[in-house]
């Protein structure tokens, strides 16, 4: 056995040993979804906004806007509310950093039903998207699509039915997990909101789209490992049938397409260079994303 293929193993049994008895110490408390739909499905056209309140407590948890720059730039998104970077408020997703200057734009991720949305999600904040330049604070909204005269950026482009992994704290300590259901239109110029759930208990993850508690011990239907430029999948009920993998960077471009995943199976990211990318696994109508980075 090589020396690359022990490290390998021994990081998988840490995993391991570390997941099991956190996933055991979740199951024993009561899980709890609160369900919201929104009805009508607010839909939001160029100069919109609207204030989500996630747990009816009266404080607006996140903002959602479409807007234009100019005559080529459409833009749908969100931020955590309010805009302080002493905020808990977060979404799942990256941020990237475009022209070299300080200005830092974030990006949501996309979940598909299914999805675990829990602490161990890549969590993007005000602190995260808030730069400091000549003594004033700026901020951009984090882009579910950012279209800029024609190029995409941001995951969402022409999802239908996807999910936003959201966290949120109503008394500035204790988290919650949640999920929003939207639709963003190709060119970024509409967005729906058809409605969220949120975990009652804090700290309990939620799965996307579901309106009941995560089932005591559940696992994710795939595991991803980044080793040395490489990504490998583990898949527990050892069902790699119509498994594929597809890997996305940061700019929202597909590096790796729908690759069939098989056990002992690798997927090489060292061509495509360092940096974030988003790993997700399929099988039938099942996904499982994460954020992988190379340094």
């Amino acid at each position: 056995m090589n020396e690359t293929h022990t490290n390998l193993t021994r990081k998988l049994k840490q995993y391991s040993a570390l997941a099991t008895p956190l996933l055991a110490l979740a199951g024993m408390a009561d899980a709890q979804v609160i369900y919201q739909d929104v009805d009508p499905d607010v839909v939001l056209a160029v100069g919109d906004q609207y204030s989500l309140d996630l747990n009816n407590d009266g404080a607006v948890d996140f903002a959602f806007k479409v807007t234009t720059y100019g005559t080529g730039w459409y833009f749908a998104g969100l931020i955590p509310y309010p805009p302080s970077a002493s905020n808990y408020n977060a979404f799942a997703g990256y941020t990237q950093t475009f022209g070299g200057g300080p200005s830092i734009y974030g990006f949501p991720s996309m979940f598909a039903n299914g999805d675990l949305i829990d602490e161990n999600r890549p969590w993007i904040g005000m602190q995260n998207l808030i730069w400091t330049s000549s003594g004033s604070s700026y901020y951009f909204y984090a882009g579910m699509v950012s279209n800029y005269y024609g190029d995409i950026f941001g995951q969402w482009s022409g999802a239908s039915d996807r999910f936003l992994g959201i966290r949120f704290s109503p008394d500035g300590e204790e988290l919650h997990y949640a999920w929003i259901r939207c639709d963003v239109n190709e060119e970024g110029s509409q967005l729906t909101i058809k409605d969220f759930a949120y975990e009652e208990s804090a700290g309990l993850p939620i799965t996307a789209g579901s309106v009941t508690g995560v089932a005591e011990n559940s696992l994710p239907p795939f595991n991803i490992y980044a080793f040395e430029g490489y990504v490998y999948v583990a898949v527990p009920d050892g069902n790699y049938t119509d498994a594929k993998l597809s890997v996305v960077n940061v700019l929202g471009q597909t590096v790796i397409q729908n690759e069939q995943v098989s056990a002992g199976s690798r997927f090489n990211l060292n061509p495509f260079g360092k940096g974030v990318y988003v790993v997700s696994v399929s099988r039938g109508e099942e996904i499982f994303s994460r954020k992988i980075t190379f340094r």
